[in-house]
């Protein structure tokens, strides 16, 4: 049953159903979305710094602590594991302590554990850090369900997308600086930047404010009570377990193929992400200064690839997007199995980055278009933890084949298992374009 809140009954609380009213004036403004928007920006590409600075740097950081080739991928795996427990917490407390509270703590977290890297003197110094800065791509989720319930529906694929490449932004920074900084052997110098994020948690407080329907939806959870709400809300369900709903009738079928799809779809980018630069250095024998440069150009790939998206999820679905860009990238990905030298792996990582990463211009989008804002959080947080659980076996696996000279294999495997993520998804809804969230799923 779906009524006016205006013309609630003097005891909406007691009502079953949905209670909705028009949105107004205030709740999504032009003003609200761009300032979500430049702070998503600085938020998710400062947190991306670590991943690809860690990338980067794993020759002389391996030569510096003492690590070997197979050890630093299961460091990779474990930092992936408290990305995906980071975040199961983050999603809930979205939920419940607000999604500008618990953006902070995110940043609070990446700023201080990959910073810390730049003071490691030991392998076992260099595994507790290494390990707890899977926390910094967590900061991606609070980042993108803002800007997606603060945007009006004409602006909000293209603002998400523009947050979602600011990763790719980051990638590109650090490909460039690492371009200087580590043929010296200054891979410390490095990690002292991603101090970063901690001077936005203080800008935060102050520019940050809570979007209008995550506050509404958060009352009616806290109060049981309807009044005055701008966007719909189904109250009945509103009170129960977050967790509970997200395997509600409604959406179950939606919540198990963005988790398997997900989970597939991410489990080949460690292969290039995470460590393309030891691949590419002990399989086609290249130096550091090419290597940076195709991180460079895999950045700037991803970048304009993801603005593309978020250009064309004005017209186009969101899932079917995603598929197509998904599969591609993994024809690029098995070419990598192929020897070549520089000019073809600047290429190919261009293209890898424009196709299979660029493809997750749309990938959040999609994420918080399939569920209700009174679990929007605890949803996102969910799916994005399984979305980055594949990478807790994929450093593993791929390192143990890069350490085997098993070059060809960990390519081809790599283009397989993110094809059959883009078959899963063909399993997904097939969202209306331009629909109100609320319009979408209450």
């Amino acid at each position: 049953m779906t009524v006016s809140a205006e013309a609630a009954s003097p005891e909406p609380a007691q009502r079953v159903g949905v209670v909705s009213a028009e949105p107004s004036a205030r709740a999504v403004t032009t003003g609200r979305a761009t300032t979500a928007t430049v702070f998503g920006v600085l938020a998710v590409g400062m947190s991306a710094f670590d991943s690809i600075a860690r990338n980067l740097a794993l020759p002389d950081i391996i030569k510096a602590v003492h690590i070997t080739v197979g050890e630093a991928s299961n460091l990779f795996a474990a930092a992936f594991a408290v990305t995906f427990l980071g975040n199961q917490v983050i999603g809930p407390l979205m939920d419940r302590i607000g999604r500008k509270r618990a953006y902070q703590l995110t940043l609070l977290a990446a700023g201080v554990t990959s910073g810390l890297t730049a003071f490691v003197t030991n392998a076992w110094g260099y595994g507790v850090i290494a390990a707890l800065a899977g926390c910094c791509l967590v900061v991606e989720t609070p980042a993108l369900v803002i800007v997606g319930e603060d945007s009006p529906r004409q602006a909000r694929s293209l603002l998400m997308a523009i947050v979602q490449g600011a990763f790719s932004g980051g990638v590109l920074i650090v490909g460039v600086v690492g371009n200087v900084l580590l043929p010296g052997g200054h891979w410390r110098e490095l990690f002292l930047i991603a101090f970063a994020p901690l001077a936005l948690v203080v800008l935060g407080q102050f520019v940050l404010k809570e979007p209008v329907r995550a506050a509404e939806a958060r009352r009616v959870k806290r109060e049981g009570r309807a009044e005055r709400l701008t966007f719909a809300v189904d109250v009945e369900r509103a009170r129960r377990s977050e967790w509970r709903q997200l395997f509600e009738p409604e959406v179950r079928r939606q919540t198990i193929v963005l988790c398997v799809g997900g989970f597939l779809i991410n489990y080949a980018p460690v292969f290039i992400l995470a460590l393309s630069a030891t691949y590419f250095e002990l399989y086609d024998h290249l130096g550091i200064g090419p290597i940076s440069l195709s991180v460079t150009l895999e950045g700037a790939g991803c970048l304009a690839g993801t603005l593309l998206l978020g250009l064309l999820s004005r017209w186009f679905r969101s899932r079917d997007l995603l598929i197509t860009f998904v599969l591609a990238g993994a024809i690029v990905l098995g070419l990598f199995s192929l020897p070549a030298g520089a000019a073809q792996i600047l290429v190919l990582m261009t293209l890898y980055g424009f196709l299979g990463q660029g493809a997750l211009g749309v990938w959040m989008r999609y994420i918080v278009e399939s569920y209700p804002t009174r679990m929007r959080g605890t949803a996102s947080g969910f799916v994005m933890g399984f979305f980055f659980l594949s990478n807790t076996v994929a450093p593993i696996m791929f390192g143990d084949l890069i350490g085997a000279r098993l070059y060809v294999l960990a390519a081809a495997l790599s283009a397989v298992i993110s094809f059959c993520g883009g078959i899963v998804m063909l399993a997904g809804k097939r969202h209306p374009v331009g629909a109100e969230l609320e319009e979408l799923a209450v």
